[in-house]
This record gives C-alpha cells, structure tokens and sequence, in this order.
C-alpha cells in the first residue's frame, strides 16, 4: 500500500523494478505459506474426521456386542451413540475455532513484526542541541546509499555559505532529494560528515 500512494517518491529515486520484485516476493511468501496452511488444515480435516469414524464404529460395535452379550440395555446403547455423535460434532468445531487462533496469531506477529522496527537514526550518546548561528552547510566526503549495492551518493564535497541559493541540477534518482533528506538526517550517513556552523549534524539532537 505504501508503494502505491507514494508512487511519486518511488518513480523520483527510479525504485520501479525494486518494488516490483518487493511485492512479487511477498506475494511468493504469501501463496506458499497458504498452500502450506491448506495442507495442514487438510490433513488436520482428514485425520480428525477418521478418528471420529473410527470412534462411532468402535462404539456402536462396542455397544451392539455388550447387548447381545444381556450386559448392556438399548437405552444404554441409545445414550452412547448420542454422547459419541456429541463429541464429533464438538471435535469438529474445536478445530475450526483452533484453526481461527492460530490465524489470528500469525495476523498479530505480522503486524507486531511491521511496526516494531529498531529506529535507525537514533540520537548520539550527550547529544547537544544544534546552534545555528550563520548557517553554513558543509557535505564533506559524504557517502550514502539505500541499503543495495547502487551507492546514491559518492563522495560528495558541497560547501553552502550562509545567505547563498544553489541549484541541484540531474535526472530522476540522482540523488538531489537525498542530499535535503540527509541534511534533515531522515537517514545516516554511509561515511563523511554533513555540518551545519562547525557542527556535525550525527551529534546534535
């Protein structure tokens, strides 16, 4: 869902292709585990429904040789299949409300799994306050990427003078909304060093 409503962000940084084996892979993960859960719940089906049989013919055989035998009555014989044609009927529904826990357990550990991520920008051990006095920005030797093996931004050296406009000028992904994001430290660096008047952004709040 997030690649489709930021589909604008995806096609600035060129992540079709990336996105696409993302949700294909997924989807991969998700068809296997169903046909491994369906097999599972098949061969629960199948081995229930063949205890519950084994169970009434047992009983009823049970119970017919009891009374040809003058040990059991027909009321007897009458209560017995009832219980038995009971506890199938319970059987059954135990493991349909069963099946249901188990789906909703995994359901749970999916979403705890998706939001309970370790942040990955967290805040340097005495941390100071940034003081912005003048306003220089400085990129020094500065690498960055995603995570893959295209590095985004290599060895970058940028110096803004306080007061000074610049233009970033390049095709789609080259690394222009990157440059503002790592300035407001959305992401770490990879290497280098990004300061704001002599101070080192990766130790600032």
């Amino acid at each position: 869902m997030d690649g489709y409503t930021n589909i604008a962000t995806l096609k600035l940084f060129a992540h079709n292709d990336l996105e696409k084996r993302y949700a294909r892979d997924a989807i991969q993960e998700q068809t296997d585990k169903n046909y491994r859960l369906s097999r599972m719940v098949t061969s629960m089906d199948m081995t229930i429904s063949t205890l519950n049989g084994l169970l009434i013919v047992s009983t009823c055989g049970l119970a017919l040789w009891l009374w040809s035998q003058s040990l059991s009555s027909v009321g007897a014989i009458a209560l017995a299949t009832g219980l038995v044609v009971r506890l199938v009927n319970m059987s059954g529904w135990i493991m349909w409300v069963v099946n249901g826990i188990f789906e909703n357990i995994g359901t749970v550990q999916d979403g705890i799994n998706t939001i309970a991520q370790p942040l990955n920008v967290q805040d340097a051990p005495q941390a100071k306050t940034l003081q912005v006095t003048r306003g220089q920005i400085r990129y020094e030797d500065i690498r960055f990427d995603y995570g893959g093996d295209h590095q985004v931004i290599n060895r970058l050296n940028l110096t803004i003078k306080p007061g000074e406009k610049i233009a970033l000028i390049g095709p789609s992904g080259a690394g222009k909304s990157t440059l503002v994001n790592l300035l407001l430290r959305l992401y770490d660096l990879n290497g280098g060093l990004i300061v704001i008047d002599d101070q080192n952004i990766a130790e600032v709040t």
